[in-house]
């Protein structure tokens, strides 16, 4: 995809999403929230942007058709399955909490750390504070539920976990709402004129019935049901642009008028980031903005969609210094949370260790990635290279144990070149840059074949613009920031 194509695809799924007919149903399909650059983010796009044959439109309404049988059957069986409530843990009637924070849940092993992932001890520090938290969690895992079960409930500060399914009349109220959404769609496409946008519609309507339009809808009910429960005044999301988040702030306000949206950026924005940029309107967007760093805080100042939201900084746990590194002749090999992504970079990784016995190479996977995941994507562990080692250390001890890192779209690799390690970005053919360090142009290596990489060793240096500007990226959490709202709220 090229980026007019890309620019024009945001413009047309927004169209949607602005519409004057658009309703939460509407809002709630991930699809339409074009996110960013990334490749494996734009395949879902691709169709829309070739003329199919009879034959491959045919096969992808056959294919349309077994993915609906899966998908009613994996419901049905999932709904035999799991309780039907909103969320799992507990919470007494008679608890009410000053604030909420959404997190997520990317393996049970979170459940017995004190720290969130995301949030780290910004939850504790509010509580030293007199303020009542409670943390709400995404679950991203197929971990049982009786396990989750036994460790929710494990810390000093309350969590609960979103259910994956809900009672089985509001599994029933969903369905139905996502069928009308796409009849809606089906009736608009039918009088669109612009070819580009009648594409996007009908995609759409097949989009409004998906899974992940299900689960953005039973996210946001189930945070609603707890807001009320609990009868919050303040819920802090972590903020991506996902339909989700944007749904939550919605129903919050309906459940609580009175209710502050907040929305914390945690990662680093990419060059055509754009789901998070933009805005939906006062219903759907968070009131205040809290970013990771000064740099976070300046490119979203910087987009005139977000005119109006405030603006401020948090801080973010991966703000670390490193004060002892063994500079050794390592290279940190650095994926994102996708399989395809740990696919591309350990098997050029794999070439480049060969290549280069005496380089000692570092693969680190993303907490959402299972070993066993790579496994059945084809990369064949048992046979790596010895020079080769699967981290089971922590990120501060893998930092300061590499001069390189070798990264895609990784945002680690921010914290790693703060500590100054150097970073090595693998780029590929006919594709978007998906760099997070974008914004430092040619201070930074580049590379597309594994015979450069020796070169780009050699050429390697450490660089003392790229590093304060890693540094300002991140900075250490400042909880006063998030107090002194919650005081102005009370």
């Amino acid at each position: 995809m090229t980026e007019e194509q890309y620019k024009l695809l945001c413009l047309a799924c927004d169209s949607v999403l602005l519409a004057d007919d658009a309703r939460m149903e509407t809002i709630a399909i991930p699809w339409l929230h074009v996110m960013r650059e990334h490749p494996i983010f734009l395949r879902q796009y691709e169709d829309l942007l070739t003329t199919q044959s009879c034959w491959k439109t045919l096969t992808s309404y056959f294919w349309h058709i077994s993915k609906k049988t899966i998908q009613w059957a994996s419901l049905v069986r999932h709904l035999l399955k799991l309780p039907n409530k909103f969320w799992i843990g507990k919470l007494e009637k008679s608890h009410s909490f000053d604030i909420i924070f959404v997190s997520h849940l990317l393996n049970a092993s979170q459940l017995t750390d004190e720290e969130d992932f995301y949030f780290n001890g910004v939850p504790q520090d509010l509580e030293k504070r007199g303020l009542k938290v409670l943390i709400v969690l995404i679950n991203h895992t197929s971990v049982p539920i009786k396990a989750l079960n036994r460790g929710v409930n494990s810390l000093s500060i309350p969590r609960v976990v979103i259910s994956k399914s809900l009672p089985v009349s509001e599994e029933f109220r969903i369905w139905q709402q996502t069928k009308n959404q796409s009849n809606l769609f089906r009736q608009s496409a039918k009088i669109e004129s612009d070819e580009f946008r009648k594409r996007v519609l009908k995609k759409a309507i097949i989009e409004a019935a998906s899974p992940a339009t299900k689960t953005s809808l039973r996210i946001a009910r189930a945070i609603g049901e707890i807001i009320r429960h609990t009868h919050a005044k303040t819920i802090v999301t972590t903020y991506e642009g996902h339909a989700w988040e944007r749904l939550v702030f919605a129903t919050a306000r309906i459940v609580n008028q009175e209710i502050k949206c907040i929305g914390y950026q945690h990662a680093a924005l990419f060059r055509l980031q754009h789901a998070a940029k933009r805005s939906l309107g006062a219903t759907y967007d968070p009131e205040l903005i809290l970013t990771a760093g000064p740099v976070g805080l300046s490119q979203l100042k910087n987009s005139q969609s977000l005119a109006g939201i405030k603006l401020n900084i948090l801080g973010s746990n991966r703000s670390l210094k490193i004060s002892e590194r063994s500079f050794t002749a390592t290279c940190l090999v650095l994926p994102e949370g996708i399989a395809k992504e740990c696919e591309i970079l350990f098997s050029f990784s794999i070439q480049c260790a060969i290549s280069n016995p005496d380089i000692h190479f570092i693969w680190r996977l993303h907490p959402i990635i299972d070993i066993d995941e790579l496994t059945r994507y084809g990369l064949d562990l048992g046979n790596i290279p010895s020079n080769i080692e699967i981290s089971s250390k922590d990120f501060e001890t893998d930092i300061a144990r590499s001069q390189w890192a070798l990264y895609r779209g990784s945002t680690a690799i921010i914290t790693a070149a703060a500590n100054g390690v150097i970073p090595i970005y693998l780029t590929q053919a006919s594709e978007l840059s998906i760099d997070p360090l974008y914004e430092m142009g040619d201070n930074h290596l580049s590379i597309s074949y594994s015979h450069q990489f020796l070169d780009a060793l050699e050429k390697s240096a450490v660089n003392p613009k790229l590093i304060e500007y890693c540094a300002q990226c991140y900075s250490p959490f400042d909880v006063s920031i998030l107090a002194d709202q919650l005081t102005c709220s009370a």
